[in-house]
C-alpha cells in the first residue's frame, strides 16, 4: 500500500498537496481540482487516497476506463444505475445492507468534467441516505472532483437533457449541481505543466485547449507534426468517428499486405 514516504518531499511540500492536506482538514464538504493535462491531478488523487487510506472511501469515474485507471468504479455502478435511466422515475436509492456498513467519508471524482449536474445532485441525495445523514451534502462526506472543463463535456440527450432542462439547471456542467448553491464548491486550480517541458510547445497546446491564437497554434503543430519532420515516421491518427478509423486501418492494412506479396519468402 502506498505510503506518504512512497512521494518525493519536493511533491509533499507543493502548494497543490498543501491546499489539500488543509481541505481533508477542514470542515469545508466540497472541492474541485481543475487543471489541463499534465498538471499531476491524477498523483493527486493517489495522494489523497493515501492520506486516507484508513478511512471510507469511494473513488468514482463517469467512464468504465476512467474508473480502470484508477482502481474505482463508475457513479452508475456505485448508485446502481442504468445508463438509459430516467432521472424523474429512477431514484438511486442504497440497500438496507450497504447501509450498515461503514459511513463513507470521502467521494473521490476522477473525470468530473463528463458528469452531467444532475449526477451530482443524485449523489448528494443517495450519499446522505447511505450514510443517514440527511441535512449534511454528500450525508458529511467529503466531495473531491477532478476536472478539465475544456475537455471532453457531458453527454446529455433523451430523458436526462429533459429532465436537466425541466428542473432549471443553470448549465450541464457538474459545477452547475444544485448541491453547490447551499454548499459552495472550493476550487484549487493546477497551472504547472509537468508532461512537458518546451515551453512553446505547452504554449501552443493551451492555445488549443482554451481556443485563442488558434491560427498560431494550428501553424506550429503542423509544421512539427505533418511536416518535412513528420516523413520517416508514422502518427498516430485521431478521428471523430469509427467510419473513418475503419476506413484508415484498412487503407494501412492493405498497404501491408501488398508489401508483403511483393516480397519473396
Amino acid at each position: 500500500m502506498t505510503t506518504p514516504s512512497h512521494f518525493p518531499n519536493s511533491f509533499k511540500t507543493s502548494k497543490p498537496v498543501r491546499s489539500i492536506d488543509r481541505f481533508l482538514q477542514s470542515q469545508d464538504p466540497c472541492l474541485l481540482i481543475h487543471g489541463p493535462a499534465g498538471t499531476g491531478k491524477s498523483l493527486l488523487l493517489e495522494w489523497i487516497k493515501c492520506k486516507t487510506r484508513n478511512q471510507a472511501v469511494v473513488v468514482l469515474a463517469p467512464t468504465g476506463l476512467a474508473a480502470l485507471n484508477i482502481e474505482g468504479q463508475t457513479i452508475h455502478s456505485f448508485m446502481g444505475l442504468t445508463h438509459d435511466f430516467n432521472p424523474a422515475v429512477d431514484l438511486p436509492r442504497p440497500s438496507r445492507a450497504s447501509r450498515s456498513r461503514q459511513a463513507i467519508s470521502h467521494i473521490c471524482i476522477d473525470e468530473a468534467s463528463m458528469l452531467s449536474s444532475v449526477y451530482i445532485d443524485l449523489l448528494d441525495e443517495y450519499l446522505r441516505e447511505y450514510n443517514r445523514a440527511y441535512k449534511q451534502s454528500f450525508g458529511g462526506a467529503k466531495l473531491i472532483m477532478f476536472a478539465d472543463y475544456y475537455q471532453i463535456p457531458p453527454i446529455v440527450e433523451g430523458d436526462l437533457g429533459r429532465y436537466i432542462n425541466d428542473q432549471g439547471y443553470q448549465s450541464y456542467f457538474s459545477y452547475h449541481a444544485k448541491v453547490f448553491q447551499k454548499f459552495p464548491l472550493k476550487l484549487l486550480k493546477l497551472k504547472k505543466i509537468y508532461r512537458q517541458r518546451n515551453p512553446e510547445f505547452k504554449k501552443h497546446l493551451n492555445a488549443l485547449r482554451v481556443g485563442r491564437n488558434l491560427e498560431a497554434a494550428i501553424s506550429f503543430f503542423n509544421e512539427n507534426c505533418v511536416g518535412k519532420k513528420m516523413k520517416s515516421k508514422q502518427p498516430i491518427i485521431l478521428c471523430s468517428d469509427n467510419q473513418t478509423v475503419k476506413r484508415i486501418n484498412q487503407a494501412f492494412t492493405t498497404k501491408c499486405e501488398r508489401r508483403c506479396k511483393s516480397r519473396p519468402l
